[in-house]
């Protein structure tokens, strides 16, 4: 991610492109990228052992980039370069963490 990034790690045109396209998959709200900030919370509380998927698996994989819905409620991750959209890998995202 290039510093001063405020972005979640895409690196410019992809997610630009993407960001227009993608939506929730449950509630068809539209997804954005997410914000520095917010991955690399999210990425601290799974290091912390706290963070689980809306199936209550702990998030094992590193976050290091992703996608938010407009509500800012849930988080898809990107994982090796593809966008985690399965409902049941969603993370929820805590009141205090939102923007």
């Amino acid at each position: 991610m290039a510093a001063g990034s405020e972005r979640g790690g895409f690196g410019g045109a992809p997610g630009r492109v993407l960001e227009g396209l993608l939506c929730c998959p449950e509630t068809r709200l539209p997804l954005r990228e997410a914000p520095a900030g917010l991955v690399k919370a999210l990425e601290q509380e799974r290091v912390a052992g706290g963070l689980r998927e809306a199936s209550g698996a702990a998030v094992m994989d590193e976050i290091t980039a992703g996608w938010l819905r407009t509500d800012g409620v849930v988080f898809y991750r990107v994982s090796r370069g593809v966008a985690c959209l399965l409902p049941a890998q969603a993370i929820k995202v805590s009141d205090g963490l939102r923007a």
